[in-house]
């Protein structure tokens, strides 16, 4: 397993957009991936999981990860989360935001709203299956 901690830069929080990237670039790993803030902890590949962490801007973040690339998502997570998510507190036009970083930050997508809704209702359906719960059969 490999941790590092880290401090959140982003005056605006995690919201929807700087979670949407941290899901999707920690999604690109096999490694199961936990991002925790004092006694609660989020699954990186779910938006409402990072949403629900409600992480201020400076707060301290550990990241946690366990699997054959482990070291390297923590690496690239805990530099978004320390040094590219903070540019999306100034530029959220997209193209600005890609000229700013050299182009790094192009290759992610920042959703719209219906995205964010949709990506919010996958990350519902995914932690009522970690508990057990069938989201077809099980929900009236």
């Amino acid at each position: 397993m490999f941790e590092r901690k880290v401090k959140l830069r982003n005056e605006f929080n995690l919201h929807a957009r700087p979670a949407s990237i941290l899901v999707e670039e920690a999604e690109k790993y096999a490694s199961r991936i936990k991002i925790i803030k004092d006694n609660q902890e989020a699954d990186a590949k779910s938006i409402l999981g990072l949403i629900c962490l409600a992480v201020k801007d400076g707060e301290e973040l550990l990241i946690q990860a366990e699997g054959n690339d482990a070291k390297v998502a923590v690496d690239r997570i805990a530099d978004l989360i320390e040094n590219k998510l903070r540019i999306l507190s100034h530029l959220q036009d997209k193209k600005a935001v890609a000229q700013e970083l050299g182009d790094e930050i192009a290759r992610y997508t920042v959703p719209n709203p219906a995205e964010v809704v949709s990506m919010i209702g996958r990350g519902v359906r995914k932690t009522m299956e970690s508990i057990g719960i069938d989201m077809d059969e099980d929900i009236i």
